[in-house]
């Protein structure tokens, strides 16, 4: 929930959404080779660092390299498969998330995660 990530992910990822969530490529593409100075800058001072004048690759690759850098996955191994298989079934949308939720309460998912 936005309530209990961080700001700069959270400026992030409106960064990204801002800048376009239909681009073909969003994670798929390699960001400049600038993207390692950014990490470092976005550890050291996130607060200077202007989302809007970086490109879509560069922005989607700072996600990707810090959901990676997590020290837990977002989605708990213990639910993975099942998540992703739910996923997959064509389904509305009320009833996949319906079917995620159910996931998300089953045992060994963290209860920060599972129970929000």
């Amino acid at each position: 929930p936005p309530e209990s990530a961080p700001a700069t992910l959270i400026k992030l990822l409106e960064a990204i959404e801002k800048k376009g969530l239909d681009f073909a490529a969003l994670y798929r593409t390699q960001g400049p080779i600038g993207v390692a100075e950014l990490r470092q800058i976005l550890e050291c001072d996130p607060a200077s660092v202007d989302f809007e004048q970086l490109d879509l690759p560069a922005l989607s690759d700072v996600l990707k390299r810090y959901l990676q850098d997590l020290p837990n996955p977002i989605i708990p191994a213990v639910v993975y498969s099942e998540i992703l298989s739910t996923a997959q079934e064509p389904q509305n949308a009320e009833d996949c998330a319906q079917l995620l939720r159910k996931c998300m309460r089953a045992p060994g998912v963290p209860p920060q995660i599972g129970r929000a």
